[in-house]
């Protein structure tokens, strides 16, 4: 079909090219009439950070950006090393930087996920006024604990290529839960992950004995994941613990619980202090 006449409705006309140029001249915009240019450096980083993202799974565990970001990491650091030229040192520089910047950025996001639930209750309670001792979770230590094991296997990549993730579930049980090894931060990354998608209710038409029935039925099915989940005793534990506590926050018995915690962070606090009373 033929569309006849303007394109655009009455009042509305349209300006020409030049003239726009020279209203732009008047004020001294023209830039706006560059061409957009991309130096080589931020091509190159561009080229980087699409790399590392496609080195991801969207069906694994959070955790997993740790080797898969190593992996990435060896292979374009081979590609770079294998052409020769005169920019090798400026490219491994970038690739350095950019592998600071993906697994900072993962580490934050992470953190963020296991601090909202091993701190949910002292949030909660704090709105209130109500929180007593420290948190439960040092949540900058975790960070920090993340971005030593995403150097650790970027080296285990460059040494075995292709054997990060096994190395890494390796590691020796941990003392404090800061300091996990990869298998729990995988197995919990991904079980809170799942517990995420349940989503604890809210409310349940005002009435508390329904309330209380949703929020028991929301702790029963976490509880089903977190033991599915493969976690060690310690941190399992620990985060049944945890769960326990947030479903019923603010009441007496987890009031009195916090009295009974040791005014120490929790970075120096051992995982088996946390089994001295069953749930």
């Amino acid at each position: 079909m033929k569309i006849q006449g303007s394109f655009f409705p009455a009042g509305l006309t349209t300006v020409p090219k030049s003239m726009i140029q020279s209203a732009l001249k008047m004020s001294n915009r023209t830039d706006f009439l560059s061409p957009l240019t991309i130096s080589p450096g931020g091509s190159a980083k561009s080229e980087f950070l699409e790399r590392f993202r496609r080195a991801l799974n969207p069906d694994s565990s959070p955790a997993a950006y740790i080797p898969s970001y190593a992996e990435a990491y060896a292979k374009i650091r081979e590609e770079i090393l294998s052409r020769g030229d005169g920019a090798q040192e400026t490219s491994l520089k970038l690739l350095d930087e950019v592998y600071g910047e993906v697994t900072g950025e993962a580490a934050d996001r992470l953190a963020d996920s296991f601090d909202a639930f091993f701190n949910g209750i002292n949030r909660h309670l704090a709105g209130y006024r109500m929180a007593e001792g420290p948190p439960e979770f040092d949540r900058e230590a975790f960070r920090s604990h993340l971005t030593g094991l995403a150097e650790e296997a970027k080296r285990i990549a460059l040494a075995h290529p292709g054997e990060v993730a096994s190395n890494l579930k390796n590691g020796g049980p941990a003392d404090t839960l800061e300091s996990m090894g990869y298998r729990d931060i995988e197995a919990l990354s991904g079980a809170l992950q799942a517990v995420s998608s349940t989503r604890p209710p809210i409310a349940a038409g005002g009435d508390p004995a329904k309330f209380g029935a949703a929020v028991g039925n929301w702790e029963a099915d976490t509880r089903r994941i977190l033991n599915a989940a493969g976690l060690s005793d310690s941190v399992k534990d620990a985060s049944l613990r945890q769960l326990h506590a947030n479903a019923q926050p603010g009441s007496k018995r987890e009031r009195k619980r916090k009295r009974r915690t040791p005014t120490r962070t929790r970075s120096t606090r051992r995982l088996r202090n946390w089994r001295t009373s069953p749930i």
